[in-house]
């Protein structure tokens, strides 16, 4: 301008650059805040690197639980409080620590405090299995929070590693009278979740699968599934995810068999086998698009049907466990009948 040449045909024209080409030792976000940690350790020339994020957590927690039992009913609130440590590792293609390029950020401390209230009149009757009568509500809100965060940071996607969530669960069982030598039972279930914050990712809350108990005759917990707090039996555990979540079962309980039997010597007793016909579904969705692009928005509901048979079994003269082995059918994006073996009722 200054020397009065020509200025070309672009000029005065805004513009905006992004910075998608790596610079040695310096932040390439590709224009998403979630890279704001990623420091490039080599040039654009360089070859691609497939790497995997290894994160370990360590916490420290206190709980106090104020409780009101009665005969009929029981009522509890739970307050806890503590400290959460997370350490974070870049490992390459070989699942060894990078060489080539490190987390800006690789380590995170946050507070976490929590408040759940409990309250119940589920009880069970001779021979059931599992609870026949009453009501269970549960609900829990938390909150998670980074501690020494610099402020040019605090509720960054990517780099703002605070959270706030609350989860819910109400159970409702009805007997009925039926043939058999124990009254049926409807029960139902209904669970629910949401999260918000810098930290609500796509994957904070997962729905599918077959809630189960973990066995502990070995002590080593080899078989038996876990506790899945969003079940959709038929379905893998993460065939919905997101920030929002909910889920529901119908079952109908009904008594097959009093066997009341041993096996000879053995150390295993027979006692008593039930069958049940179930309805589940559930879904989760959000954020619709996240920062780097990823799109979750509401899809159809998972839904499933079903039946199981559970045989309550004595081991070890003292070690009780309840085998239950079940079929589902997925209804929605399914990929047909799926048949599981857990431990424990579904709740």
């Amino acid at each position: 301008v200054a020397a009065g040449g020509d200025l070309g045909p672009l000029h005065g024209v805004p513009f905006s650059i992004k910075d998608n080409l790596d610079q040695l030792g310096k932040p390439n976000t590709n224009g998403i805040e979630e890279n704001l940690n990623l420091i490039a350790q080599r040039d654009a020339e360089s070859p691609v690197d497939t790497l995997f994020v290894l994160e370990r957590r360590r916490n420290v927690l206190a709980s106090v639980s104020f409780s009101r039992p009665t005969w009929r009913r029981s009522f509890r609130v739970t307050l806890s409080g503590g400290l959460v440590w997370e350490y974070r590792d870049l490992l390459d293609e070989t699942l060894e620590p990078s060489t080539t390029w490190s987390l800006n950020r690789p380590s995170t401390r946050l507070s976490d405090f929590s408040v759940s209230v409990t309250y119940s009149t589920a009880r069970a009757h001779s021979f059931q299995m599992g609870a026949a009568r009453g009501a269970t509500l549960f609900v829990r809100a938390r909150t998670l929070n980074e501690l020494s965060l610099p402020d040019t940071l605090v509720g960054l996607i990517g780099a703002d590693r605070s959270v706030d969530d609350v989860i819910g669960r109400a159970r409702l069982y009805l007997p009925i009278s039926g043939p058999g030598y124990a009254s049926h039972v409807l029960a139902l279930q209904a669970s629910f979740g949401a999260a918000r914050g810098p930290n609500a990712a796509a994957g904070h809350f997962e729905v599918g699968g077959a809630s189960g108990t973990s066995e502990t005759a070995s002590g080593l917990d080899l078989f038996g599934g876990g506790p899945i707090f969003l079940p959709v039996r038929g379905y893998d555990t993460f065939s919905r995810f997101g920030r929002y979540a909910w889920s529901a079962s119908v079952e109908y309980r009904v008594p097959l068999a009093l066997v009341n039997r041993g096996l000879g010597a053995w150390p295993i007793h027979f006692d008593r086998v039930f069958a049940s016909v179930f309805g589940d579904a559930g879904n989760a969705w959000g954020p619709d698009l996240s920062p780097s692009g990823f799109e979750n928005p509401l899809r159809s509901a998972l839904a499933s049907v079903g039946a199981e048979v559970t045989a309550e079994v004595l081991t070890f003269y003292k070690v009780s466990m309840r085998f239950r082995g079940g079929v589902a059918v997925p209804l929605v994006e399914g990929d047909g009948a799926r048949l599981y073996l857990r431990l424990g009722v579904p709740f």
